[in-house]
């Protein structure tokens, strides 16, 4: 039987006589399949994510993102307390030692990771 594809209009033999399309190229140009991407994916839930010991949030423009588009939670609380973005040396620190709990009074920045192990040594060392 033959057909013209509704794509690029050429005639095309089939047995069949439901056959739009000559081939899969030309389906997929007209028909495209549905992209499940970030918060297009049916499982998608706010992008806040539990890995280790931290909280981590789907942050695609963050200047600091990780090779998955993630940042960790308390650094963007303690970026939205200061008004600027985290350099990647200082540190974020839990007070209650609790890295879920990151309410901003929990969390207290240090300048650099010598410092934070300098408390941790000094204050919580003795």
């Amino acid at each position: 039987m033959k057909h013209i594809c509704k794509e690029c209009k050429v005639e095309f033999d089939f047995p069949k006589k439901e056959r739009k399309y000559c081939s899969r190229k030309c389906l997929f140009v007209t028909v495209k399949p549905p992209i499940h991407k970030g918060e297009n994916h049916p499982n998608w839930k706010g992008g806040k994510t539990l890995r280790g010991k931290y909280y981590f949030i789907h942050s695609p423009t963050h200047p600091f993102h990780n090779a998955r588009n993630e940042v960790r939670e308390h650094r963007l609380i303690m970026e939205t307390k200061l008004g600027r973005y985290l350099s990647p040396e200082e540190v974020v620190h839990h007070l209650d030692l609790n890295s879920l709990n990151n309410d901003v009074s929990n969390l207290h920045l240090f300048k650099n990771q010598k410092e934070h192990a300098k408390y941790h040594g000094g204050v919580l060392g003795q």
